[in-house]
């Protein structure tokens, strides 16, 4: 019945909120954010629609980064100090192309927005990108830490790079846009995904996030298809 989920909703929305109490003093979630006039222009759609097409790449391509680091792992994944030592050189290796790859990610936000402007657009692409493969680098090695903030991370840098090699497109919207569609395709939901992408960014930025959010979750069941599905669908067709 849908009146018996109402307990389930009550719990999530007293729970998120209680997380954004706790969070943003503990996380000192407050940033320099570049200037931003609240616009519905055309051109500002079209970008956060473009944007939402690069974000669900983004979140899937994170996904198979996972998938081949676990396969790749599999043969000494009974060995977790050797696999410990793989994942720390790794993530050694890493950190020596720059310090903002390495840690969560929410504190190094604040460099963005602070020097993002004035660093190179590839740059800031590649960093997001080898943030992406760390973070399953630690999560399929064995070690501490979740992917969350560093998934916002990575698709702000990447966004904020769009943004340095593309004129014409506004910083603060090529952050918002990238970081709620890859954070959508992520978690799997829209609803929670821009919930705390809004934790971080100012609310006027609200409706690039959704055009973004809804073009990536739009991407994501367009291409979510049952090759065997279909086949047997086709096979029924034929035999009728």
């Amino acid at each position: 019945k849908p009146w018996l989920k109402i307990p389930e909703y009550l719990a999530m929305i007293s729970g998120f909120a209680l997380f954004v109490l706790v969070a943003m003093p503990m996380f000192n979630l407050k940033y320099s954010y570049f200037p931003y006039q609240f616009s519905l222009s055309i051109n500002e759609i079209l970008i956060a629609v473009v944007l939402g097409l690069v974000g669900f790449l983004l979140g899937k391509m994170f996904s198979e980064i996972g998938r081949f680091l676990d396969k790749f792992l599999i043969p000494i994944k009974n060995k977790p100090i050797l696999t410990g030592m793989m994942g720390g050189i790794l993530l050694g290796g890493l950190g020596i192309i720059s310090p903002l790859i390495l840690f969560s990610g929410q504190l190094a936000l604040s460099t963005l927005f602070t020097d993002g402007l004035e660093m190179s657009g590839l740059f800031l692409i590649l960093i997001g990108l080898l943030k992406m493969v760390a973070t399953k680098t630690n999560t399929a090695t064995g070690w501490k830490g979740g992917e969350f903030f560093p998934v916002m991370f990575a698709s702000a840098a990447i966004g904020l790079g769009i943004s340095n090699l593309i004129p014409g497109i506004h910083p603060m919207v090529a952050i918002a846009a990238l970081m709620a569609a890859t954070i959508t395709i992520v978690m799997g939901n829209i609803y929670i995904a821009l919930a705390i992408v809004l934790m971080f960014l100012p609310a006027k930025l609200f409706i690039p996030m959704l055009v973004a959010s809804c073009v990536a979750l739009i991407a994501n069941k367009r291409f979510a298809f049952n090759p065997k599905l279909i086949l047997n669908k086709a096979a029924i067709k034929t035999k009728k």
